[in-house]
């Protein structure tokens, strides 16, 4: 069997491969994100029982006798919302979702153009319901992140995607969502944050 690094690697040719330029990679760049949360948590030293698509969560490993149950999201860079400013924007939970959410956090892979992660933003299921809703093209989004890359860009307030921001923004400051370099400690902070109130 594979290394989850090999596989990774894999995909990421796939992803740029030419012949693939028609197919719809969405759900590869999902899988992806999986296999990044996977792999950098198993180098934190648990194992990982990966479930995919077909579960109502991604991933589960248990961790000092707690059981942690993960639905990852992934990220390129892009520009959906203000001109020369890239983002990361990540649709926690859809209006339209019909399977029951039986996760207990959500990890938001961030990864530049080269599909190389950047780092990673641990919520608690519970706070994904202070998210704001999903704008434009993304209306069918019930709680979102959204985040630019250039930290110090801020919006004007009659931008359409203002309140996204706001609230995205608050909700980073205050720690109910919390950000991982992708140096840090994946593990650690998925401990510390099932100790924050709801």
């Amino acid at each position: 069997m594979n290394d989850v690094n090999e596989t990774i690697e894999l995909i990421k040719r796939l992803i740029f491969d030419p012949n693939c330029a028609r197919m719809n990679l969405s759900n590869v760049k999902g899988y992806l994100g999986e296999l990044f949360v996977k792999a950098k948590l198993e180098s934190e030293g648990v194992q990982v029982t990966h479930f995919g698509n077909q579960s109502g969560h991604d991933l589960e490993l248990i961790y000092k006798d707690r059981i942690y149950k993960i639905d990852v999201k992934f990220s390129t860079l892009k520009c959906e919302y203000s001109p020369k400013q890239n983002n990361w924007g990540w649709a926690l939970i859809h209006q339209n979702k019909k399977r029951d959410v039986t996760c207990t956090h959500y990890i938001c892979v961030a990864a530049d153009p080269e599909l190389e992660v950047v780092g990673y933003y641990v919520i608690r299921r519970e706070h994904a319901e202070l998210f704001f809703s999903g704008i434009g093209q993304f209306k069918g989004v019930k709680h979102s992140l959204m985040l630019f890359q250039n930290k110090e860009f801020t919006p004007t307030v009659d931008a359409k995607y203002f309140e996204l921001f706001k609230t995205s923004k608050k909700l980073l400051d205050s720690g109910m969502a919390i950000y991982v370099d992708k140096d840090g400690s994946l593990l650690s902070t998925l401990s510390k944050s099932s100790n924050i109130p709801s």
